[in-house]
């Protein structure tokens, strides 16, 4: 080569040596800056970039870069898993704990996402603990809304515990919603039962138990209601929208009877009743026991088929039997009891008739509505009418008001004061207690709290009965 050729040569070689010192010192910095990678260290914002320049420079087989592609996809791909960890109301993955331990031999244990993990972790196991508690405690599941919001947050919605925890909770709350009226109800109709039943009987046993106290007394008072099984004298038993029903029959003659269940109501009438008497003093009472109660006045078919004979003219089978004393009333029911063996059949209390009469309303008329008074209670006209017509309280009674009279068993006196009564009588004396008013009488007289007072002897035309039965 002459000198020129030389010379332009050596020049090319020197920017060849240049360039590739360049390309050193570039590859030694970026170097440097992706050593970061080797440190226990979040990787610096660029180190994208600043690595794939060196892949280019070094070769993406260089086991510099590799060392270094493979930690940083590491880190992106625990960073990934553990963020979804962190997402609200989601459950926690089982590797959280192990994902945030790599992360953190990456990084650094002091990371936010590494810190945030773990502390997660630990409100998970609190959350766990929790949960498992609230599902290992004996009796009706309860919970906080608010504690049960941070399970669900916490844990997940989906999570098994806390979803069995949510489903007896809301298990619960349906039974107490069903449930819980039964205390105030006089009346159950066949719908309403197979609900409780469902409820009482099946759900609240599975979540709470069949000792826990309340699903006890909701077991008794289920029981109350259902009332007793058909005695052997019934002639048929049934369960309608009135409740359980009997029928008891006698030489072709029959009788309806419902149930009364045990139950606790305020008898008498509020100071502002309109023509309340001053013998009306309002107090609660509870019956402890149920009775049938017949659904209408005895009929003078019912008596002659009892006892052989009526005890005064007769006007019609299906009209009431009246004219009759207590005491004859009370040998009626005597004679029923033989005629039909086991029948344990008397005349209600005061506070029997005035709870079936009532059947839960509190007002003066049975729950009979404003514009059916002039014509539902047979009052001051000229005669009683036939029984067992006319409409029904919620217990299935007809002529509670009106019509005849009806004999109690009680003997005349004030109504019993206290805060709760249980089962008040008044022994019988000279003067005994009537209840409902009659044909003859004006409407006051025959609001359900009105009180009449009778001399036991008396017979009257105005005056008839209306036996119960004995609860078995």
């Amino acid at each position: 080569l002459g000198p020129a050729d030389e010379r332009r040569l050596a020049e090319r070689r020197a920017l060849l040596r240049a360039a590739a010192e360049a390309r050193t010192r570039e590859r030694e910095a970026l170097a440097q800056r992706c050593a970061a990678l080797d440190r226990q260290l979040p990787p610096p914002e660029d180190i994208d970039a600043t690595l794939a320049a060196y892949e280019r420079l070094a070769g993406a087989s260089d086991p510099a870069s590799l060392r270094w592609r493979g930690r940083l996809d590491r880190i992106r791909a625990l960073r990934e898993r553990l963020a979804t960890a962190l997402a609200p109301g989601t459950a926690l993955p089982a590797t959280a704990a192990d994902d945030a331990d790599a992360l953190a031999a990456l990084v650094g244990a002091e990371q936010a996402q590494v810190a945030a993990v773990r502390q997660r972790v630990r409100q998970v196991a609190a959350q766990r603990a929790l949960v498992g508690s609230l599902l290992a405690r004996r009796g009706a599941p309860e919970a906080d809304p608010g504690v049960v919001a941070g399970l669900v947050q916490t844990l997940g919605g989906d999570d098994p515990e806390v979803r069995e925890l949510v489903q007896r909770l809301d298990g619960w709350r349906t039974v107490q919603q069903v449930a819980v009226g039964m205390d105030g109800l006089w009346v159950i109709d066949p719908e309403r039962l197979a609900q409780c039943e469902q409820a009482v009987g099946t759900s609240a046993v599975a979540l709470a138990g069949a000792d826990h106290p309340q699903v006890r007394a909701w077991t008794r008072r289920l029981a109350d209601l259902r009332g007793p099984p058909a005695p052997a004298w019934a002639a048929g038993r049934g369960h309608d929208r009135h409740g359980p029903w009997l029928d008891l029959q006698v030489e072709g003659a029959q009788q309806r009877l419902r149930w009364l269940p045990p139950g606790t109501f305020t008898m008498g009438s509020p100071a502002d009743e309109p023509g309340r008497d001053g013998d009306e003093a309002q107090v609660r009472v509870r019956l402890t026991r149920g009775c049938w109660i017949a659904d209408s006045e005895c009929s003078q078919g019912l008596w002659q088929a009892v006892m052989g004979s009526l005890p005064g003219r007769a006007g019609g089978p299906q009209l009431p039997v009246a004219g009759v004393a207590q005491a004859e009333a009370l040998a009626f029911c005597a004679r029923l009891g033989a005629r039909l063996p086991g029948c344990r059949a008397r005349l209600p209390s005061e506070a029997e008739w005035e709870a079936a009469a009532r059947a839960g309303d509190p007002g003066p008329w049975t729950g009979l509505a404003a514009d059916q008074l002039a014509s539902a209670i047979i009052h001051g006209g000229s005669a009683p009418v036939v029984v067992a017509s006319g409409p029904v309280n919620a217990l299935g009674l007809h002529h509670l008001l009106g019509n005849v009279r009806e004999w109690c068993s009680d003997g005349w006196g004030a109504l019993p004061t206290g805060a709760l009564v249980e089962d008040p009588a008044t022994p019988a004396g000279d003067a005994l207690v009537v209840r409902g008013g009659s044909w003859g009488d004006p409407l006051g007289a025959c609001r359900v709290a009105n009180r009449g007072r009778v001399p036991g002897p008396a017979r009257s035309p105005y005056l008839g009965f209306r036996l119960v039965v004995e609860g078995e």
